[in-house]
């Protein structure tokens, strides 16, 4: 096998739309990555196409010219270079999960070895989230107005991810019920909506086209600067979608909601991350005895 992967690439952070994704061939023979990206098509648009940038970057620079000499070698100087260019772990451990992808292929398509299996992921840093104080949620709501104010409220009310809220239909709006059709890991949920949640709802739906009508270009960067701008607004520090979510779980588990309950309605597969949302508010405690010293 002759390596057919000579590309040019952009590198992709989850967070880049799947429209700026630019892999163009300067060779002919791309048959198995473009056959690995038909077997990948159990994972979301969005993680296909960071896969492939990462898979092409990797494939490029580190890869053997013949992949059947593909060894752990090739993986651990991957990683070398990456914590050279000061990646983070968590950075470093997405790239690792791409890879890890494309050798499953490989083995199962080609009965290769899988080098990934004697790879250790690294130790993911603590996430550096900003995290909203129910003060500073209380300036947005009263700095605001109009559909920015709503789409603050309704994902500090549902907890939902970017990609959820962007996503939402008017089927998914079911009584009490949102249902999130393919979040995260292609899973379905229902995440239980209250009074206020249901009024913003049916203020922006189109039954006729079936959507939900935040905006004519409900895109990331939209919602990111909405969120942007509604803090300035606020005179606070930015602030994004994913801060909601964090607020979201954090309000619930104060008012004494139940830690599974969350982490259902928030659609984690492991209960392990929930606990990490509601660690990092304990973070804001950490000195406040100070004063009684």
């Amino acid at each position: 096998m002759n390596k057919p992967f000579k590309i040019e690439y952009k590198i992709l952070s989850p967070k880049s739309g799947v429209d700026v994704m630019q892999c163009v061939s300067i060779v002919n023979n791309l048959d198995v990555l473009e056959n690995y990206l038909m077997w990948a098509k159990r994972f979301t648009k969005n993680t296909q196409a960071v896969y492939k940038s990462y898979i092409v970057y990797f494939l490029n620079n580190f890869a053997p010219d013949n992949l059947w000499n593909l060894t752990r070698e090739h993986i651990e100087v991957f990683i070398n270079h990456q914590l050279k260019r000061e990646l983070k772990n968590k950075s470093i451990n997405l790239c690792l999960a791409a890879i890890n992808s494309f050798c499953e292929y490989l083995q199962t398509t080609y009965g290769l070895e899988n080098p990934m299996r004697y790879i250790k992921r690294l130790k993911n840093e603590a996430p550096e989230v900003r995290l909203l104080s129910p003060a500073e949620y209380e300036q947005v709501i009263k700095s605001n107005t109009g559909l920015d104010k709503d789409v603050v409220v309704l994902l500090a009310h549902t907890g939902l991810r970017a990609s959820e809220f962007l996503n939402l239909k008017a089927t998914d709006f079911e009584g009490d019920f949102l249902q999130v059709r393919q979040g995260k890991g292609r899973k379905n949920r229902f995440v239980p909506i209250n009074e206020t949640s249901k009024i913003i709802l049916k203020r922006y739906l189109n039954n006729q086209s079936n959507s939900i009508n935040f905006s004519k270009s409900n895109y990331r960067k939209w919602l990111w600067r909405l969120c942007r701008r509604c803090a300035r607004k606020a005179n606070i520090e930015p602030f994004s979608p994913h801060t909601l979510r964090h607020y979201f779980a954090v309000s619930l588990h104060r008012s004494g909601v139940p830690i599974e309950d969350i982490s259902t309605i928030l659609g984690h597969s492991n209960i392990s991350t929930t606990e990490i949302y509601l660690h990092l508010n304990e973070r804001k405690l950490i000195g406040v005895t100070d004063v009684l010293d």
